[in-house]
């Protein structure tokens, strides 16, 4: 009983053109283990015959019946089945990366725009902060009055009339810078 082989052969007639054999969702199912069948119980000879049970075997089952209940698909169809759904997958995944690189990239614009925003800033506040001798107001009573100090290092009185011309000079100009602010 359980020592003996059993070997089932299977044969496909083929009457569909191109080469394309039919298969009912069943058989595919079945193939991929997805179908299952309820297991049922097998009465147990060892059980006392005073306990009545109820056992249901199962129906032997006529594969034409349902194979003729069910859609049939072949091979072929299965195939432009799974290929119209990769397109699918590759057209998604192809506007997904579209519309994050048209993220990116706007992104990147914007950062770049802030970028040279700073960078005009920095140069302005730099050239602002240089100090070049030719703004200096006053500049040839300064050097008037720092030459008369090279001169006379010892008798530094002599440049009092420098310095007090170039102190009134400084004065008039801090003046016309205040009246021009207020």
């Amino acid at each position: 009983m359980g020592n003996s082989k059993s070997t089932r052969k299977v044969t496909v007639a083929n009457e569909e053109p191109v080469s394309n054999i039919v298969l009912s969702e069943v058989v595919v199912k079945r193939a991929k283990n997805e179908v299952r069948k309820p297991v049922e119980e097998v009465p147990i000879e060892s059980q006392p015959k005073s306990v009545t049970k109820v056992d249901k075997l199962p129906l032997p089952i006529n594969p034409e019946s349902i194979l003729a209940s069910l859609p049939l698909s072949t091979s072929l169809q299965i195939r432009h089945e799974m290929e119209a759904q990769l397109r699918k997958s590759d057209q998604y995944w192809l506007e997904r990366v579209a519309k994050v690189k048209e993220q990116f990239k706007m992104t990147d614009q914007k950062m770049e725009e802030e970028f040279q925003a700073a960078v005009q800033e920095a140069t302005k506040t730099i050239e602002e902060a240089k100090d070049p001798a030719d703004s200096y107001p006053c500049k040839d009573l300064r050097a008037k009055v720092i030459q008369c100090y090279q001169d006379h290092p010892q008798q530094s009185l002599l440049c009092s009339k420098d310095v007090k011309t170039f102190q009134a000079c400084i004065a008039k100009t801090m003046q016309t810078a205040v009246e021009n602010r207020g």
